[in-house]
Order: C-alpha cells, then structure tokens, then sequence
C-alpha cells in the first residue's frame, strides 16, 4: 500500500509545483464567458420565452381570474421583457464585451434590462403584501385593486428607469473596444 502512495505522490507532485501559464488560464476563462455561459443563457431564454407565453396565454384564457393570476401574468409579461433584449446582452459577452448594434439599441436593451429588474422586484414585493393582506383582511383584496397596483408598479418602474435611459450609451475605450455601458462622466453624476 505504501509503494502505491508513494508513486500517487511523486506521479502528482508536479503538478502542484508548476506555474501555469497566464495564457492557458485566460483561454479557459475565455471559452467559459463566450461559449459556455452565453451558451447556457441561451437555452434558459428559450425555455424561459416558451414558459411565460404559455403563462400569460394560459391565464388571459381563465374565465375566472384569481388575484394572484393577475400578479403572476404580469411577472410573466415583465420576464418577456428581459427575454426580448437577452440575445442581445448574450451576443455582447460571446465577443469578449463588444457591441455591435449602436447606441440607440445600447440604450433600448440597458433601459428594458433595467425595466424588468425593478419591475420583477415590485410585482414580487406586491405579491408578498397580498398575501399578508389576505391573512390579514380578506375584504380589502379585490381583482381590480390588484390591477391598479399593478399598473402603478409599472409606472413607477418607468420612472425609475428614466435615469439608465439617459446615461446608458456605447463606450469607447482605449484598445479599441466598443460596449454598452453607463457613461457617468462626472462625480455628480453617480449621486443619481
């Protein structure tokens, strides 16, 4: 048994005392950012784009619609929102964070991303409230105050998108690279 663990040591030993080249690990980093993460992004959207249709179908075609139907088709409708600009960012990462599509496209696919992230939040967070609600008091839940919260929540949301719409455009850096970022110039601009 010794004489085969001495020669699991020496036969790895190497192994352990060798400098790996920067290049080796740049290339698997590389093709882990450009093949496989946009890759596997790529099929969660597809399944994600095929799931939410069949939720806001499955619920537009209820005749009864329930309180939580109405929050969970609007989650689904802000989630096909993200889905639409994905292939876009999924396109950015494969090329190593280059953007190809302008800035008028940059600023569409930054201010629906950034959308979705506030409107995903809110829908959940008034779905929670309506849940404690209906714990709570029952007869203060009705279908078409669920609809007025949501289209609140909506709005809002815009609202707090306005400032990525405005400061979100293609970046030109030093090596050359073009990408879609927040372009804050000055200090007051962070305090936004």
């Amino acid at each position: 048994m010794s004489e085969f663990q001495s020669s699991c040591q020496n036969g790895t030993r190497g192994l352990f005392n060798r400098s790996w080249s920067t290049w080796l690990h740049y290339q698997v980093i590389g093709a882990a950012e450009t093949i496989i993460l946009p890759s596997l992004i790529g099929i969660i959207c597809s399944t994600g784009l095929a799931g939410n249709i069949l939720i806001v179908f499955t619920i537009i075609r209820t005749q009864k619609k329930t309180i939580p139907d109405i929050y969970i088709c609007n989650l689904a409708i802000a989630d096909l929102v993200h889905i639409i600009g994905m292939p876009f960012l999924v396109h950015q990462w494969a090329h190593g964070g280059e953007w190809v599509f302008g800035s008028p496209l940059c600023t569409i696919i930054t201010s629906l991303d950034t959308y979705n992230q506030f409107t995903c939040s809110a829908i959940v967070t008034a779905m929670s409230l309506d849940r404690c609600t209906l714990l709570l008091s029952s007869h203060l839940r009705t279908r078409s105050k669920a609809i007025q919260i949501d289209l609140c929540l909506w709005v809002a949301s815009l609202i707090l998108m306005f400032p990525v719409w405005v400061y979100s455009k293609v970046i030109k850096f030093k090596d050359g690279l073009e990408s879609c970022a927040f372009d804050l110039t000055s200090p007051d601009d962070v305090l936004w």
